[in-house]
């Protein structure tokens, strides 16, 4: 985590593999894994970034930071329904004045056009 937060994705995704190594079923691990290959691909989420969110979700459903890039990675595919599908549970927590889930209303909207 301390790679991540100093900028240095790739160390950060070297760090947490080792982590899983010794601990597999840590969703916590596993997506910050993916958050840490997204950052290091610019923003993508690639095919070993979204494998690491699923298994994250797998763990954990309540894993909401790895369900926002599985949505991202959904709708970036034309998959507005997976998209929905992650996103809910993170719409249903956001306040409905959060800024955030406005944002992914309106992109979940913007998506069935």
């Amino acid at each position: 985590a301390a790679r991540f937060e100093a900028g240095d994705p790739i160390g950060a995704a070297s760090a947490f593999r080792r982590a899983l190594a010794i601990q597999p079923d840590d969703a916590q691990s596993w997506a910050r894994l993916g958050e840490s290959l997204v950052r290091a691909n610019g923003g993508t989420v690639d095919g070993d970034a979204e494998a690491a969110f699923r298994q994250a979700v797998r763990l954990d459903p309540d894993q909401l930071g790895a369900r926002f890039y599985l949505g991202d990675a959904a709708l970036a595919r034309g998959d507005r329904a997976e998209a929905e599908a992650m996103w809910s549970p993170l719409i249903a927590v956001l306040a409905p004045s959060d800024p955030r889930r406005g944002e992914l209303q309106t992109r979940l909207a913007e998506a069935a056009r």
